[in-house]
């Protein structure tokens, strides 16, 4: 049966002149009130202590996976790997005065860089 908006407004309409016949019961018969509020109050404890069960079991379940898992034996280090070094001979390496030449072009790049920067933040606050 499919569900549709009317057989919802419907099932609502239904549902809400139950409620209403059922408080005009209450107030016209004490005892069927007081029975009932029993009733749902010993269905209420029923269900709590079903939950309490379920979560009493849930717990010891949970209490055995962390014991299993902490009990479980620690795994052997990894064998450590051997470091590759490579040596460059002086004809292969860059000379001193290569390195000094990029070093000066990476510092000027960095400053410009730099300026750039600030000059940007005080555009921005300005």
């Amino acid at each position: 049966m499919s569900s549709t908006p009317e057989m919802w407004l419907q099932q609502g309409f239904r549902a809400l002149l139950g409620c209403a016949s059922t408080v005009v019961e209450w107030v016209q018969d004490e005892q069927k009130r007081q029975a009932q509020l029993q009733q749902w109050q010993q269905e209420m404890q029923q269900l709590v202590q079903e939950l309490v069960a379920k979560g009493e079991k849930t717990e010891a379940e949970a209490r055995e996976f962390v014991e299993r898992l902490f009990n479980r034996s620690s795994p052997p280090p990894p064998p450590s790997q051997p470091v590759e070094v490579t040596i460059q001979d002086e004809a292969t390496a860059p000379s001193q005065a290569q390195a000094a030449a990029q070093l000066q072009e990476l510092t000027q790049e960095l400053a410009t860089l730099r300026e750039s920067l600030e000059q940007s933040r005080s555009d921005d606050s300005a």
